[in-house]
């Protein structure tokens, strides 16, 4: 309960930024293992680090064991220049749960932490999980996604980093507004939102646990548009929480429900 009163406040708290860092921030700290890491003498020596921000949770696993896997798929090619890390978002879980949650899922012997000082919410919206890639002597955020991995545009951004031609995202500002009404709501709620430029846009609605309760999907013009979403019947009090995603760029909101 401890854990999910923390991950609602870090979502109340970063839940709607809309800037994703594009460099690295440093820190000092032991792994779980007991091995002290310096983030950037690291980056410094050449490595490239792939991050799963975990709660950890089940949403959690397959994104991070896909970055695992493309993580494991360098280690012939490119022996200890890319290397996976497994960290708590908000760091408060215990050393042995987490580990213990990714050696049962299949990730056996990752660099894992649980230290404030290696957070999620340096890297923009807290999400469950967040996939992070950083290289260079720059500290560059090569790569970053929410919720899920796209193998290909990770191994893409690998690939550059170890060519040495990096190709360093551009912060991408929020592209549209979103409201919500009535909140707290009982058996129905508005979405309303405006994106500038045409784009595919997903809503999401999650409980406090990172789990998707509905989607919704479509290709939209740019403008303003409207979605309502009746839940009588199928969502008991508490919080919840709205993702919209258009064309890439994210933006999550809270919201109550009263019965």
């Amino acid at each position: 309960m401890k854990k999910t009163l923390l991950f609602v406040l870090f979502l109340l708290l970063y839940g709607t930024m809309g800037i994703c860092q594009t460099i690295a921030t440093d820190f000092t700290a032991n792994d779980c293992f007991g091995k002290v890491h310096h983030l950037f003498d690291e980056l410094d020596s050449g490595k490239i680090i792939v991050v799963a921000f975990v709660m950890p949770c089940d949403a959690c696993v397959a994104p991070s064991l896909s970055a695992s896997s493309v993580v494991a798929g360098y280690v012939t090619s490119n022996p200890g220049k890319v290397v996976f890390y497994i960290a708590d978002d908000p760091a408060n879980a215990t050393c042995s749960s987490l580990t213990s949650w990714a050696s049962s899922h299949g990730m056996f012997g990752e660099p894992t932490f649980s230290d404030v000082s290696f957070k999620e919410s340096d890297y923009g919206t807290v999400t469950m999980p967040k996939i992070v890639a950083i290289a260079g002597t720059g500290h560059y955020v090569i790569y970053s996604e929410d919720n899920s991995l796209t193998t290909s545009n990770l191994q893409a951004a690998i690939n550059s980093a170890l060519a040495g031609t990096l190709n360093t995202p551009v912060p991408r500002k929020e592209d549209f507004e979103l409201n919500l009404f009535p909140n707290p709501a009982i058996n129905n709620i508005s979405i309303n939102y405006t994106i500038r430029t045409s784009a595919f846009v997903s809503i999401d609605i999650l409980n406090i646990f990172g789990s998707k309760i509905k989607t919704i999907t479509e290709e939209q013009t740019a403008g303003q548009h409207k979605t309502n979403f009746n839940f009588e019947g199928t969502l008991s009090t508490g919080i919840y929480f709205l993702k919209l995603n258009a064309g890439g760029v994210y933006k999550m909101v809270t919201f109550n429900v009263v019965n």
